[in-house]
Parts: C-alpha cells; sequence; structure tokens
C-alpha cells in the first residue's frame, strides 16, 4: 500500500501542474477544489465507520491550525509546479526530515548526533543542486517547495500529537475541511476587496473540471492508502518506501512534460533521498 501510495503521489501533482500551465487555473482554486472534494468523499467514509462521533472532534483548534498549515502547504506546492518541473519540486519537498531535525534543534534544543549533522548537510547541499537551475530560471519562486515542506513538517507534528486523542481518519477529515474553510474563506475575503482578481468562470470549462475531481478523487485515495500502511506497519519500514515518489516523479515528469533531470539534478535527488534515509537510520 505504501509502494502504490508514493507511486501514485504525483500523478494529481502531475495535473496540477497542467492545469496552471496550459488552462491558468490558480494554485489557491486547485488547492480549493482538491480539499472539498477530499471531504466530500471522506464523509460518508467515516460515518460508517464511527457514526456521528467523527463529527466531534478534540483539540478543533490545532486541527483548524493543522488545515492551515496544509493548505498553505499545498498552495505553495502547486504554485511551485507552475515555474519549476515536477520532479524537482517534489524532490525539494523530501528535505522535509532535514527541517524536522532542525526543528527538532532550534525549538526543543535536541541535541544532533554527528549523523544527523552529515544528514542535515548533504541535505542542504542536494536541495542546493536542484534548486540551481530553477533559481536562475524561476527567481525566488524557486524556493516554494522548501516553505511547502516546512508547513507540512510542522503539519505532522501537530498530526502525530492530535492522532493520541482522536482516529487518525478522523483528524485527516477534519484537517481536510479545516484547509477548506480556511482557502474559501480567503477567497471570499479576496473577492470582497477586488473582485476582479477572482476569476470562476474558468471552472464551468468541462476540461478543467474533469482535471480537478481527477485530483481530488486521487488525492483522497493516495491518503486512505497512507493511513491504512501506517496503522499496520511502523515507520521505520514504511517511510524508505516513500523515496519512489522522487523516482515517480520524475517518470511522471518525462511522460507529461518531457522534461529530463541533469545529472546535476539527478545527483541531488539521491543525495536528498540518502540524507532522509540516514536520519530514519539515526533516529
Amino acid at each position: 500500500m505504501m509502494a502504490v501510495a508514493a507511486v501514485l503521489a504525483p500523478f494529481p501533482d502531475a495535473l496540477a501542474k497542467i492545469l496552471t500551465e496550459d488552462f491558468g487555473i490558480t494554485a489557491v482554486g486547485i488547492a480549493l477544489t482538491r480539499f472539498g472534494l477530499q471531504s466530500l468523499t471522506m464523509f460518508p467514509l467515516i460515518l460508517a465507520l464511527n457514526g456521528r462521533k467523527a463529527l466531534i472532534i478534540k483539540n478543533p483548534g490545532l486541527n483548524f491550525l493543522r488545515g492551515v498549515l496544509l493548505a498553505v502547504a499545498s498552495i505553495t506546492f502547486f504554485a511551485a509546479l507552475k515555474v519549476m518541473p515536477l520532479a524537482d519540486a517534489v524532490a525539494i519537498f523530501f528535505i522535509q526530515p532535514v527541517i524536522g531535525v532542525l526543528l527538532g534543534i532550534i525549538v526543543l534544543r535536541e541535541k544532533p548526533t554527528q549523523n544527523c549533522i552529515t544528514a542535515i548537510l548533504a541535505g542542504l547541499c542536494g536541495t542546493i543542486l536542484i534548486i540551481r537551475p530553477n533559481f536562475i530560471a524561476a527567481g525566488i519562486l524557486a524556493i516554494l517547495p522548501i516553505i511547502c515542506a516546512l508547513c507540512f513538517t510542522i503539519y505532522l507534528i501537530l498530526g502525530k500529537y492530535l492522532s493520541k486523542e482522536n482516529s487518525s481518519l478522523i483528524v485527516h477529515f477534519h484537517t481536510g475541511l479545516g484547509a477548506t474553510f480556511f482557502i474559501g474563506l480567503g477567497i471570499l475575503v479576496e473577492n470582497l476587496i477586488n473582485p476582479s482578481e477572482i476569476q470562476l468562470t474558468a471552472y464551468l470549462n468541462s476540461s478543467t473540471w474533469v482535471y480537478l475531481v481527477l485530483i481530488g478523487l486521487s488525492s483522497s485515495l493516495i491518503h486512505l492508502l497512507y493511513i491504512m500502511a501506517y496503522r499496520l506497519a511502523p515507520v521505520s519500514t514504511l517511510a524508505p518506501i516513500s523515496y519512489i515518489e522522487i523516482v515517480s516523479a520524475t517518470g511522471f515528469g518525462i511522460v507529461f512534460f518531457a522534461h529530463i533531470p541533469d545529472p546535476l539534478q539527478i545527483l541531488g535527488m539521491a543525495i536528498i533521498a540518502a540524507s532522509g534515509l540516514i536520519l530514519l537510520w539515526a533516529a
């Protein structure tokens, strides 16, 4: 299940890249549709499994914050896909374990081991190798996947805390609701301030709706696979498998966009994957 999820994970991202590049759909619009459809598809499932108690969650404020973080992570990642190759954005996002360790050092005053320091430096070097050509082409926007990884890291930390008091499926559903509400509220406020900035007519195009629905449904399936996998096996077993996603993203990039990473970018991807595995082993 973990391997299937890792292989499929770049698919909705590839569709999002097509929507931003070819149809002019904004990253915010894609994120809103994704989380809205994800919440709709999850709702009957959690009701069937948990009944009415699925509608109640402990620590709703923290769960809403988690939804905000996921929304920001998604928007920044979709925005990154408009200006950089799919495989590059996915690979840079996998700096996330390094960011997790750095947060532990800075916030929790944890003392890193020599292996951790080596992995952090290696991960940063690998990221620079991938960002290098993208920064030249896209400028400061090339760091968007790093912002996404930072938000996602905090999102995961909150998820571990919240899952102690609620089932992971219920947490996932309410997080999606929080993300949908946050993005929808942002669009509403922006529309009140400057109506010309919000263009919803693109959603009436049948082609864009097909892509948007596929993004929502495939994202729900992928998250369910991740949830079920982590229920059945420990993180130490599953985490290395997640790096299949970098290879899969490279394949989707070649098939959909004819983008072949150069040798330095491939080296950067390998270094980032190695740094993540070193951190996992060190833990």
